[in-house]
């Protein structure tokens, strides 16, 4: 039996503003968009009369895809207002320009849910979005020169 990494998916509220986020904030591309899905939606939720607008996106020569998912299914949806919430979840990414995309994402929308917290494999903070969806961005240190190595040479 082969298992195969597919997608991860976040629900959001606006895929437009989602879409240009992931975009715009962090190098995705797009490669499939559906809008107004019905049938199939309204099938896999349970949920008679569930619509959505679903979009895919990459990070240009990385795998898996992202699946954002602008559900429209009355009040069977909720709005967390915290990745800790049950059934909610989130995207991490790895940056080795922490700062500075930290900042530009702010610019663009994303508001830090607590304070950018050390760890050590470098730093994190979670991120709310305007469209309803958590991340998280994470220091990359892996490309940063390894400073003890350098003042031994």
């Amino acid at each position: 039996m082969t298992i195969r990494w597919d997608h991860a998916s976040l629900a959001v509220t606006d895929l437009d503003s989602a879409i240009a986020f992931f975009c715009n904030g962090l190098g995705f591309k797009v490669t499939f968009v559906e809008r107004d899905m019905s049938h199939q939606i309204a099938s896999v939720l349970g949920v008679p009369g569930a619509t959505c607008d679903l979009a895919q996106l990459v990070l240009p020569g990385q795998f898996p895809k992202l699946e954002l998912i602008a559900f429209r299914a009355g009040d069977e949806r909720a709005r967390p207002l915290r990745p800790s919430a049950p059934g909610m979840g989130h995207v991490a990414l790895r940056a080795t320009d922490f700062d500075q995309r930290l900042q530009h994402l702010i610019e663009i929308g994303a508001r830090p849910v607590g304070q950018v917290t050390d760890f050590s494999d470098g730093r994190s903070v979670y991120l709310a979005t305007s469209f309803g969806a958590f991340l998280e961005l994470e220091e990359d240190l892996s490309a940063q020169p390894d400073t003890q190595a350098d003042l031994m040479t």
